[in-house]
């Protein structure tokens, strides 16, 4: 992956298509009882299961919210991440971010799900 200050986002370089776990915590301050959305988008869409809500405290602590998403990735397309505030226009201050993206190796790109009946 690479990543550049200026864009923002984190471009695939690799050659193989594949299925990528892509996971993002944000640490996240904005005045008190704030609905916050934190959501994962592949090439500018947003990818709806990774959509994700906190709410703020207001006594200066960062809450975290998670975000992940198994996306299917080829050379070129890349992944954003997006944080908005659902209750009004109180400015949002990031304090911590950590993304990890991890590239999944299934057999024929297929989940095999086993189901037990009790």
């Amino acid at each position: 992956f690479d990543v550049t200050t200026t864009s923002n986002k984190g471009v695939y370089s690799g050659s193989l298509t594949g299925f990528y776990k892509v996971e993002i915590v944000a640490g996240c301050t904005g005045g008190n009882n704030q609905e916050l959305e934190l959501a994962i988008y592949k090439n500018g869409v947003i990818t709806t299961p990774s959509r994700s809500k906190g709410t703020t405290t207001g006594v200066g602590k960062a809450e975290n919210i998670v975000s992940h998403d198994i996306l299917e990735l080829s050379t070129n397309d890349y992944v954003e991440a997006f944080i908005t505030n659902n209750t009004g226009t109180t400015n949002i201050t990031v304090e911590d971010l950590n993304v990890t993206i991890v590239r999944l190796n299934w057999k024929n790109h297929y989940l095999y799900v086993v189901l037990v009946e009790r």
